[in-house]
């Protein structure tokens, strides 16, 4: 043959098909790996305290008996005819992280892969009203505002998606 020529190897491309199908069936490693990612952009969720929009802020009540319960019941405010509020309760009060007064929510938060699937929760019996909102509490006369902290960012996506294309044409 003269001039310019290819040649294509059937074999070679039948072993790289057959290589893709093989990890094509196992998803299990990026799932665990997209998980230990999920975790900890939902940990950042609660770092900023919403993403993309921030939560919805603790009513006063909340501040309140959150108070109380540190402080043993004592009043936040000088005994005296103006009641002002003092300098540690206003501190106090300005520095309270949304949805982690002791922080077990956040270390609540699971990953399980159960075959092809991922699953990613809180086992906690209040986490779905954080999550989703609702009425609580006796006579379910408080409404919670919904505050989802389980939440895919645009960023996640793109790493989930990154992390399949290493699995399968890397084999990572």
């Amino acid at each position: 043959m003269a001039g310019v020529g290819a040649r294509i190897n059937a074999d070679e491309l039948k072993q790289e098909i057959a290589r893709l199908r093989h990890v094509g069936r196992n998803f299990r490693p990026v799932l665990r790996d997209f998980g230990e990612h999920m975790i900890t952009s939902i940990a950042r969720n609660f770092e900023e305290q919403g993403r993309p929009e921030s939560w919805k802020p603790l009513a006063p009540a909340t501040k309140i008996a959150r108070w109380r319960r540190r402080n043993r019941g004592k009043s936040m405010y000088t005994k005296g005819a103006r009641q002002r509020t003092t300098v540690r309760a206003y501190r106090f009060m300005t520095g309270m992280k949304i949805l982690q007064d002791t922080a077990q929510l956040k270390r609540s938060i699971h990953r399980r892969v159960v075959g092809n699937v991922l699953e990613i929760g809180s086992g906690l019996v209040y986490a779905r009203i954080q999550q989703k909102g609702g009425q609580a509490g006796r006579g379910r006369r408080i409404r919670i505002p919904a505050r989802p902290y389980i939440l895919f960012q645009d960023e996640d996506e793109r790493e989930f998606l990154d992390m399949v294309e290493d699995h399968i044409f890397r084999g990572r």
